[in-house]
């Protein structure tokens, strides 16, 4: 008999298929799928993305208030709106 695949739960918003080593990710809407070798990969990318955005004086990093408390990245707002 044939194993059966197996689907982990990893956290809310991400599953490892444990027979073909594929994650699922989902991000509000989209959900895709990469194979475990190339997470890493992923991960890098998003982190030069956020070390980038960190680092460029037009966006800043602020915290959701709809009861969330996440942080974003937001554009830096100009000054005039808050005059």
């Amino acid at each position: 008999m044939a194993d059966k695949a197996t689907v982990i739960e990893i956290n809310d918003r991400c599953y490892l298929e444990t027979d073909s080593h594929m994650l699922a990710i989902q991000i509000d809407r989209i959900t895709f799928s990469l194979c475990v070798e190339e997470f890493l990969d992923f991960y890098f990318q998003l982190t030069d993305i956020k070390e980038f955005l960190e680092e460029c004086p037009d966006y800043v990093l602020g915290k959701r208030m709809d009861g969330d408390f996440r942080e974003v990245f937001v554009p830096r707002p100009e000054d005039s709106e808050y005059t």
